[in-house]
């Protein structure tokens, strides 16, 4: 799987599900292709760099904002700040 590919899949799970959770993706990524992710300097599964920046083409237009409190994307919500990071 190719980070595109990943990407897409990441923005197919959000629209399906409306939130996609930091954690779940990197997991579901793993399994499907170890090189799309890596540990993190806290030990952590992350998502590599690459997929993410596929992401974000994906999203830049959609109003689709990361939760830094919930560690997710999802949807803008009218009270929302502008940018793409939320508390």
């Amino acid at each position: 799987m190719t980070p595109v590919e990943a990407a897409q899949w990441m923005f197919d799970e959000l629209n399906k599900r409306k939130v996609l959770d930091q954690e779940n993706a990197a997991w579901e990524l793993t399994r499907k292709d170890k090189s799309l992710t890596y540990q993190n300097d806290n030990g952590n599964l992350a998502i590599a760099k690459p997929v993410l920046a596929e992401f974000k083409k994906l999203t830049d237009g959609n109003d689709v904002v990361w939760s830094r409190s919930e560690r997710q994307w999802r949807f803008r919500e009218k009270y929302d700040k502008l940018g793409r990071m939320q508390d």
